[in-house]
């Protein structure tokens, strides 16, 4: 096999706004640390596959179709075989221009010039990664790592954001590593499931803690080793070092490296194990389709939503007051959504799950076992943008934050039960085929 690989700096080159909290609206006052951006380039005889990991809060939805069609002809492959996952780092620009809860006065336009010249910045990537193809080897391991904590606590009859020690969590920490021809390590991959939201909704540009792991990684690995982060179902998990009793502090940006040295050390722990296996032929088979949620009937008719219009919550008076828009406009509220699931095999039995959405822990691991070989897959959320959160039918009917995403998107109602066997299916009909 042949790889590529190039990591860019994706650092907002101008101010912008920063996603991840709706009542953070202004541009950023200053970088903390670079945001990055790697794209790898896998290759077996005719066949390649381009996997792009960002700092980003997401890619955004209505971009990503395009961008994967472009980098496929960069790299002669097809769409299928491309792969866009972000960190969701909560301490980097926004992407979207547009959201229920953004200021009137928000400078969207920033976001519309970031995406730009974002993009142009993973095509040159993708070409430089093109152009410095080398005979080598892929390796795969998978351990432990302490570093999420569940973040649904149930408290007072309720579920709330706050540090559950006793949940459920993914600590499974899996490396993807690429040497050459010469047994030289190039480049050094983690995949870990935890929310990169260590340093709170301050206005500085973070890469959070994964940035602090690519920054460790260097210094002990030295600079001619590529280190790249790839997000699983971090949903519903939060770092551990942030839980504080029975809620969530607010990290000192100089506190990353702490993060960033135990993931380091877990990664090292694995890479320097028998854990570690040499892949053998690489398959590189893509399989990309949308799979439609269906969504409860809650709210559907113009009286439901001027009654909603009354709550005192603000967030169901933005939902009430914008579906009512819509239906003034002679347009109907969705009652379903279109969410992607692509399968890239890597070899015949293990394959890199991509799920255009906030995977919640539960919901992860059932699709991850639904694939013929459970134990042979990465799950990643956050890939090739993202819907909403995703949650199983029994975090669904538990309730709390991640349930109500159906008020920032102007849908009926939360998703049906059963969301976990929709996207099951699709990853088990892209198994057989």
């Amino acid at each position: 096999m042949r790889f590529g690989i190039e990591s860019i700096d994706i650092t907002p080159p101008f101010k912008t706004t920063m996603g991840g909290y709706s009542s953070r609206q202004g541009l950023f006052d200053k970088v903390n640390d670079p945001l990055a951006c790697t794209v790898i380039i896998l290759e077996e005889h005719d066949r390649r596959a381009v996997i792009v990991a960002a700092d980003l809060i997401t890619f955004n939805n209505d971009y990503t179709a395009a961008l994967r069609q472009q980098l496929a002809g960069i790299a002669n492959t097809v769409p299928d075989n491309v792969l866009l996952n972000a960190s969701h780092t909560h301490g980097g620009p926004e992407v979207r221009d547009k959201g229920l809860c953004f200021d009137k006065d928000r400078d969207t336009a920033a976001s519309i010039r970031y995406q730009a010249w974002l993009d142009q910045q993973i095509f040159e990537a993708t070409v430089t990664a093109m152009n410095n193809l080398k005979t080598g080897s892929l390796w795969y391991g998978v351990g432990k790592s302490i570093i999420p904590m569940n973040r649904r606590l149930e408290r007072d009859g309720k579920i709330v954001n706050a540090p559950n020690p006793n949940g459920q969590v993914d600590d499974r920490l899996q490396l993807l590593a690429l040497k050459d021809q010469d047994g030289k390590l190039c480049a050094l991959g983690v995949r870990l499931s935890c929310h990169p939201v260590a340093t709170g909704a301050q206005s500085l540009i973070t890469a959070d803690f994964p940035g602090a792991f690519k920054k460790a990684c260097v210094e002990e690995l030295g600079s001619d080793v590529v280190p790249f982060f790839l997000q699983g179902a971090g949903g519903d998990m939060c770092p551990r070092a942030v839980a504080d009793g029975d809620k969530w502090r607010q990290m000192a940006h100089d506190e990353l490296p702490k993060i960033g040295q135990q993931l380091l050390k877990e990664t090292l722990a694995i890479f320097n194990s028998d854990a570690m296996e040499e892949l053998g032929a690489l398959e590189l088979d893509g399989y990309f389709r949308y799979v439609k949620a269906e969504c409860e009937h809650f709210y559907t008719t113009k009286e439901d939503f001027q009654k909603l219009a009354k709550s005192k919550i603000n967030i169901e008076q933005l939902y009430a007051k914008n579906c009512l828009r819509e239906l003034e406009a002679g347009r109907i509220i969705p009652d379903s959504t279109d969410i992607s699931v692509q399968t890239l095999w890597l070899t015949k039995d293990l394959a890199i799950i991509g799920i255009q959405g906030e995977v919640l822990v539960a919901l992860g691991a059932y699709v991850a076992s639904s694939i013929l070989a459970p134990n042979r897959s990465i799950l990643l959320g956050y890939s090739n943008g993202s819907v909403c959160y995703l949650p199983d039918t029994k975090e669904l009917q538990r309730g709390g934050y991640e349930q109500i995403s159906y008020l920032y998107k102007g849908w009926t109602g939360q998703f049906k039960p059963g969301l976990e066997k929709t996207l099951a299916a699709a990853v088990c009909q892209q198994a057989k085929e």
